[in-house]
């Protein structure tokens, strides 16, 4: 029970307008919060991360990972470098079902992750973005999908604004192209990566630009990450202030 309380209030937060008022005879949005599934299960999340590679571009451009893992509780996302000839790259895949969406035209969508006890490291004033996926299977994180994360910014937030409080949530608010990217009739498919990893930037050396997040296998479902999606359909056709829950343990 507090871990739905919890996530109402943070829901409420994320998808609330102040000074709205109700009018007589007209429709409200619904707002859904959706979760990814805990393990390797459909819809997925977790990490896929290079070990240490001599070079950025071997980092970067690796056709594979060294390292996936749908059952981690949480850990880094992001990129750091030791020195020259050390460099580390790790991605997030994280999917939810929302094809409870139907035919209803999404106003607004929120991407959360909540942050571990861990501090970030920002050398390069870097962010972390939201980008689109195409794992190769909805229902595991493998080595091979590590090169099939977007390199179009979805929304992002600067490392700078990143709170890392444990279990505070971040917020990235997703722009159009992310909200356009969300399924209405199936598996929205996200990844996370920083901005030096999206743009092929290299980084500084040695440095970091991560942030250290929980993932859906963290006990509980109150830092699970989240999509929080405001939606409505034609005029007459809905409930007016809906708040619907989907997703593992919820």
């Amino acid at each position: 029970m507090a871990a739905v309380r919890s996530t109402l209030a943070h829901t409420i937060m994320v998808a609330g307008k102040e000074k709205t008022v109700i009018v007589k005879g007209k429709f409200g949005n619904t707002t859904s919060t959706f979760f990814p599934a805990a393990g390797a299960v459909d819809p997925v999340d977790g990490r896929n991360r290079t070990a240490v590679q001599l070079t950025w571009i071997a980092a970067h451009d690796a056709a594979t990972g060294d390292f996936a893992s749908a059952t981690e509780t949480g850990d880094f996302v992001g990129d750091r470098t030791f020195n020259a000839t050390d460099f580390n790259i790790a991605r997030l895949l994280v999917l939810f079902t929302t094809s409870t969406i139907g035919t209803d035209t999404i106003t607004s969508a929120t991407f959360s992750l909540a942050n571990t006890a861990s501090a970030k490291t920002d050398t390069d004033a870097s962010s972390m973005h939201v980008v689109a996926s195409t794992p190769s299977t909805n229902s595991d994180v493998v080595v091979a999908d590590f090169d099939q994360f977007g390199t179009t910014s979805f929304g992002s937030k600067t490392i700078l604004s990143w709170t890392d409080t444990d279990t505070t949530y971040n917020d990235i608010t997703l722009n159009a192209t992310g909200i356009a990217a969300i399924a209405t009739a199936g598996t929205t498919k996200f990844g996370v990566r920083s901005g030096m990893d999206m743009t092929n930037t290299t980084p500084t050396i040695p440095g970091g630009n991560r942030v250290f997040v929980y993932f859906a296998d963290q006990a509980g479902t109150a830092t699970d990450p989240k999509l929080v999606v405001v939606h409505a359909g034609a005029a007459g056709g809905g409930k007016a202030g809906s708040l619907l829950l989907m997703g593992a343990g919820v």
